[in-house]
């Protein structure tokens, strides 16, 4: 969804603010999350600087699709993609042809592919697994300990290599030169800072589409009467001010400490308390102050499809799709 013009926005439910300076550009691709070096495992935060990884894989158990019990450390001695998903995620989507292809290609070699599903239902699960065909072991993380306890990661699709002593290993390790634009198994993320894409801040909400809210450093593009200058997502004018009345928390997320904590440069993750519900509405039709009724542009080609359908001979009980 890009920008337009009008304040209001589509609806469904908004469980979780990330809060931080600069956040992931999102891709299509399994990549490699690279928190702080730690030689115990993962930073205490939701962290995603960009540094090189060298730590000793998390000591995760799970279970597989049929209910068998499953553990990281079944596979020392071979090296390990874990790569974390959910049915709903069209980048996980996107790369699980590619993650089934390495994994016949290399798994004589000692290369397991282990994909740690993010919260979907049994059934869900079972029936992508059918769908894409799927030989590689796909566990279910019900209550989402990979991601927010293991990993520490709260980006979809996130992956990690883990070497045959049990220990994620750094980008360094990894020649590049093996892949091309079209086998490239890694996400490329950008760095934090001002001049990150996304700001300081992404209001993330659940949706197939991987839009989401956030900040941006072209604050003068909200001086254009034509907005529509995202690639999907949504910018905000005032960020910080909205993520200050969805935490709706005045003693523990005011403004002093949200700006303390994007201050620090650590990227964190907030849930909220309570859901919020969260409208995106678009239309190319609308009516100005003054009473005159104003025709807008229609970048996502809505139009025709709209007028076609309210052309079509009226049928009680039949549902039109637009």
């Amino acid at each position: 969804m890009t920008e337009s013009s009008s304040p209001r926005k589509l609806s469904t439910i908004l469980p979780l603010i990330i809060a931080g300076v600069g956040l992931v550009l999102l891709g299509v691709a399994a990549f490699i999350l690279l928190p702080k070096p730690d030689s115990q495992g993962p930073t205490t935060e939701y962290s995603t600087i960009p540094l090189e990884v060298n730590y000793v894989a998390p000591d995760l158990s799970l279970t597989t699709i049929d209910g068998t019990p499953t553990s990281l450390a079944d596979y020392r001695g071979q090296v390990v993609l874990v790569n974390l998903w959910a049915t709903w995620c069209p980048p996980c989507k996107a790369e699980m042809p590619t993650l089934q292809s390495f994994y016949d290609k290399y798994q004589a070699d000692g290369f397991a592919v282990v994909a740690i599903n993010d919260g979907d239902p049994t059934a869900d699960v079972a029936q992508f697994v059918k769908d894409y065909a799927l030989t590689f072991p796909v566990w279910l993380d019900p209550k989402y300990v990979a991601t927010e306890q293991a990993f520490k990661s709260m980006n979809l699709p996130s992956s990690y290599v883990i070497d045959r002593n049990g220990r994620v290993i750094p980008t360094a390790s990894i020649d590049f030169s093996r892949y091309s634009g079209r086998n490239f198994p890694y996400m490329i993320r950008q760095g934090a800072g001002d001049d990150n894409a996304l700001g300081k801040v992404k209001i993330m909400f659940p949706n197939p589409y991987l839009v989401y809210l956030h900040d941006t450093p072209s604050q003068s593009l909200f001086d254009r009467d034509q907005r529509a200058f995202s690639s999907g997502c949504i910018r905000t004018e005032r960020p910080l001010e909205l993520v200050e009345r969805l935490l709706d928390d005045p003693l523990r997320w005011n403004r002093a400490a949200i700006d303390a904590a994007i201050a620090t440069g650590i990227t964190r993750t907030v849930r909220l308390a309570k859901p919020v519900p969260v409208l995106i509405l678009y239309w190319t039709v609308d009516r100005d102050d003054d009473g005159s009724i104003v025709f807008k542009p229609d970048p996502y080609g809505r139009d025709a499809r709209e007028l076609a359908a309210l052309d079509r001979p009226f049928a009680i009980g039949r549902r039109v799709g637009l």
